[in-house]
């Protein structure tokens, strides 16, 4: 029986929390606070979105999801899209596209790091069983 330390969960495990220190390396920077890269990375793709659009993307509760959303908003991350809907929807303002541009390029640099080395096979079979596993995972 393969002992737990070298097992591939082990392993997947550790690698989710090393990934995602290295990703949180650049908030302090930027003024943030961990998950609020999260928000602008996806009002980043979703130009206009409703706040229960944001919650369900997310997983933040109201409470919780109000609180973060006041404080990108103080700090001129966050505006107001006038769509002229019945809901309210989010936008970034343009120092919210600065610092979600910022965040993804630092992403980007980490996979160009993570894939160093391996051939192009080599990457979509490593992008694919992961997708095993997540699937796997979430049933």
């Amino acid at each position: 029986m393969k002992s737990a330390a070298r097992s591939s969960l082990l392993r997947l495990i550790e690698a989710g929390q090393l990934a995602r220190q290295a990703l949180l390396a650049p908030l302090p920077a930027l003024g943030l606070e961990p998950g609020d890269d999260a928000i602008l990375l996806l009002l980043a793709e979703s130009p206009a979105m409703t706040i229960e659009a944001i919650s369900q993307a997310t997983g933040l509760g109201a409470a919780a999801l109000g609180q973060r959303l006041n404080r990108l908003a103080a700090k001129d991350l966050l505006a107001a899209a006038d769509q002229g809907k019945a809901e309210p929807h989010l936008t970034l303002s343009r120092n919210g596209r600065r610092a979600a541009d910022q965040l993804a390029r630092y992403w980007q640099e980490m996979e160009r790091e993570l894939n160093k080395g391996l051939k192009p096979r080599e990457r979509k079979r490593l992008r694919k069983t992961l997708g095993r596993f997540l699937h796997f995972l979430s049933t």
